[in-house]
């Protein structure tokens, strides 16, 4: 079971991303299991708004409350994630976290606690990132520093410019790691075939 953690501020889009990518894995699978990809979403609530349009695109979604992932893997998270593994056989498993975490922290987490790898994706609001810089500092360093693939959605709200700015902040995050793959993407558009296919080839 192949594991990818998708992480990114609240508003960014992760989900629309996470739909894309999902349908894209379960097409490119050639896993003769039946569930191919499993979702587990971390929600700090006590509701969950994006299970119910994942459920509906025919996804199979796990909900955790319990708090936030990264903080800790005890309680229901680790006996959900070996469930996972034991029943569904799935060939991925996608962590989608909630708006405030920290990926690299779920990253070392996993390794620790149950000895498995991930892949981490953030996905950056492009849009609202020069307004969040300061403020949130540390939150978003957290949310780039470690990931292995980097999604700057809204890129038809910004200028190339901004993009090309937004990449330099991040290479400083990124500076004690090698760089992330950066992808540039709109929800007013499918993100491109080569795109997706170079994910899957990451987190394979």
């Amino acid at each position: 079971m192949k594991i990818l953690i998708l992480g990114g501020f609240l508003g960014s889009g992760k989900t629309t991303i996470l739909l894309q990518l999902a349908q894209y894995l379960t097409e490119a699978s050639d896993t003769a299991s039946d569930s191919k990809i499993v979702i587990l979403e971390n929600e700090a609530g006590q509701k969950s708004i994006d299970n119910k349009l994942l459920e509906s695109s025919g996804l199979f979604v796990k909900t955790l409350f319990n708090g936030c992932i990264c903080c800790s893997l005890s309680g229901e998270i680790v006996p959900a994630i070996i469930k996972i593994e034991e029943t569904c056989h799935p060939e991925w498993l996608i962590i989608e976290t909630t708006g405030l975490a920290y990926p690299g922290m779920i990253q070392e987490n996993l390794k620790k606690a149950i000895w498995m790898d991930s892949v981490i994706c953030t996905v950056v609001d492009s849009f609202r990132w020069k307004r969040f810089l300061t403020p949130m500092y540390e939150l978003i360093k957290g949310q780039v520093s470690d990931a292995d693939i980097i999604f700057l959605n809204k890129k038809d709200l910004v200028e190339s410019t901004v993009l090309d700015e937004i990449k330099q902040d991040i290479a400083v995050f990124q500076k004690e790691k090698k760089q992330a793959l950066c992808f540039c993407v709109s929800a007013l558009e499918p993100i491109p075939p080569e795109i997706l296919n170079t994910v899957r080839e990451v987190i394979s």
